[in-house]
């Protein structure tokens, strides 16, 4: 069974988390400082919309994948489509506990759990979940790293446009690093560790 991309959902995927890791950057870096008026207008542009795109789509991936299984040449059967995301659901959902350590507003909780209901509910509708490869690991780097770093470094209390600075910093060197990493290997990093637990 191929595995072809579709350019416009990883656009959009890209787009969403590029608005997470705005959204997170300013939150920690800005903890404690007076705000300002165009970053409380960003906060507010942005107020959870990213996060309910990224969901959305992974909703669509659902759909999608649960074509593929109708093919006879399909690489998994349902069930163990279904093992598959159970499994890959408390990965996301260990990550997301992990998480909660530097930042409380991530999805990764959220998307586990969803892995983990889904396939008792999408073997009704004939739907099933499609990860992506590197969206996960640039999420969850950006929390582990981005985010981390800057409490380490104890950044916290700096100003709306620095942290503006080092959302789009940190993203565009996620952005430099998955161009470099696809062109050398074919799974992301976080996809090769949900495909190794199924």
């Amino acid at each position: 069974m191929s595995q072809e991309r579709i350019a416009g959902f990883d656009i959009a995927r890209s787009l969403a988390i590029f608005g997470m890791v705005i959204v997170h950057f300013l939150l920690v870096m800005t903890d404690g400082v007076p705000s300002e008026r165009w970053s409380d207008t960003l906060l507010q542009l942005l107020d959870g919309r990213p996060a309910a795109t990224f969901v959305i789509l992974a909703g669509m991936g659902v759909t999608l994948m649960s074509n593929k299984l109708t093919d006879p040449n399909a690489v998994h059967s349902r069930k163990e489509t279904g093992a598959i995301l159970r499994r890959r659901g408390l990965l996301l959902l260990g990550f997301g506990f992990l998480n909660l350590t530097i930042c409380q507003g991530d999805i990764l909780r959220i998307h586990g759990v969803s892995l983990l209901i889904v396939p008792w509910l999408v073997w009704r509708s004939s739907r099933t979940l499609l990860l992506t490869s590197l969206a996960f690991t640039w999420y969850a780097a950006h929390i582990v790293i981005g985010l981390g770093g800057v409490i380490i470094l104890g950044w916290t209390r700096t100003s709306h446009l620095r942290a503006l600075g080092a959302g789009v910093g940190f993203f565009a060197a996620a952005v430099t690093m998955s161009l470099w990493w696809r062109g050398r290997f074919r799974n992301g990093p976080l996809e090769s560790v949900l495909r190794s637990v199924g």
